[in-house]
């Protein structure tokens, strides 16, 4: 059973570990992480409240809703053990409750364009791509 609860400073060694791994951040913005800011990240405030994802007892990821009182985002990252097993979009799914219990109308979120399982998963909840965000590397 998949299950969110708050993100207490108790499972901040699990974000440290699930950051050390390369292919969990493969293709996400943050790519390293201190323990303060590991702290800041899961932060809850009235405008962002951040989750542990839970399988069973056992934490397998992190999820948040930002920007509740302006354009509601949705981040999320499961480790990669527990990836395309289906605990991605159960996880999504209680997350639209908990936006649903905030009043978001609207929910929006961002996705490296070569991240095509996260794409395939946000399809199937019924995302619809709106923009792209384009990224330039300097020499």
């Amino acid at each position: 059973m998949i299950t969110l609860q708050k993100f207490t400073i108790n499972y901040i060694p699990y974000l440290l570990k699930w950051f050390a791994n390369k292919n969990n951040r493969k293709y996400m913005h943050t790519q390293t992480i201190t323990l303060s800011g590991a702290k800041k990240l899961i932060a809850s405030n009235k405008n962002k409240k951040c989750y542990i994802i839970k399988k069973d007892h056992t934490p397998i990821g992190y999820c948040m809703l930002k920007d509740i009182n302006t354009y509601p985002k949705i981040g999320i990252m499961i480790d990669e053990k527990y990836q395309s097993l289906g605990f991605g979009y159960k996880a999504m799914k209680l997350l639209h409750k908990k936006a649903i219990k905030y009043k978001c109308k609207n929910i929006g979120l961002m996705v490296h364009i070569k991240n095509k399982k996260a794409i395939n998963l946000y399809k199937k909840l019924g995302y619809e791509q709106t923009h792209y965000i384009m990224n330039k590397q300097l020499d």
